[in-house]
């Protein structure tokens, strides 16, 4: 193949068309795979590549269609995968705002409690319950321990999602808690629980109370917390 006075490759050429057809058709090979990002990348940026090479070629080529239906899937392909993004992010801070708490209850606070974790228990309150004493922690846990045993899991026992309206707080009923009071591997014991919750000025709801409630009795915390309006749950 000849050169020009450049050593460049003229314009036009067996090996340009070549390059070019390739490039044309991985650019839509790799558009048809939407779900993948990086596919979508190299679709738009071969397809890109091929029509900026074979621009001074005839039009009608059908290496062409290939390359702009490469670069559309591309744009698509990218598009999909910033929206994707964008609405996990959403659902994820809608979850860490409001839902979880609504769903789980007290469970992340009972979890850190059984873990050691004071620090995350009261991240999960708003008002008296943020500012517990570490010795009011202890006592909550060895209670919580002696009473119930050792700390599973809690969720809402409603099919349906739980949503407050209007201004807070709001007491919730329904929550189930379960509890293991004897050795791993052994029956469960679920004790109905109650919550009173109240959204923050960043629009996340924290606890302000939460209450067990027994046939011989009832344990709350904090200890002053009382059901002051209706259930909405």
């Amino acid at each position: 193949m000849s050169e020009d006075t450049h050593g460049h490759p003229p314009p036009n050429g067996p090996d340009r068309d070549l390059l070019v057809s390739r490039l044309a058709a991985f650019s839509l090979g790799s558009g048809l795979v939407l779900c993948c990002p990086a596919a979508s990348l190299a679709s738009l940026v071969s397809g890109c590549i091929a029509l900026f090479l074979g621009r001074q070629a005839p039009p009608g080529l059908p290496w062409r269609r290939y390359a702009w239906s490469g670069v559309l899937l591309g744009l698509v392909g990218i598009v999909l995968t910033v929206g994707g993004v964008l609405l996990l992010n959403q659902g994820k801070q809608r979850w860490d705002q409001e839902t979880r708490l609504l769903f789980s209850g007290p469970n992340n606070a009972l979890y850190a409690l059984y873990q050691g974790n004071p620090g995350g228990f009261l991240e999960e309150f708003v008002g008296p319950g943020a500012q517990a004493s570490p010795s009011e922690l202890q006592s909550l846990r060895e209670t919580l321990q002696s009473r119930f045993g050792t700390f599973v899991s809690s969720q809402h026992s409603s099919q349906e999602p739980i949503q407050v309206t209007g201004e807070g707080p709001w007491t919730i009923a329904g929550y189930e808690v379960q509890f293991q009071p004897g050795d791993p591997g052994g029956p469960m014991t679920t004790i109905p629980c109650t919550i009173r919750i109240d959204r923050l000025a960043s629009g996340t709801l924290r606890l302000v109370w939460f209450e067990l409630v027994e046939e011989h009795g009832s344990l709350s915390f904090p200890l002053n917390g009382t059901s002051e309006d209706s259930p909405v749950g």
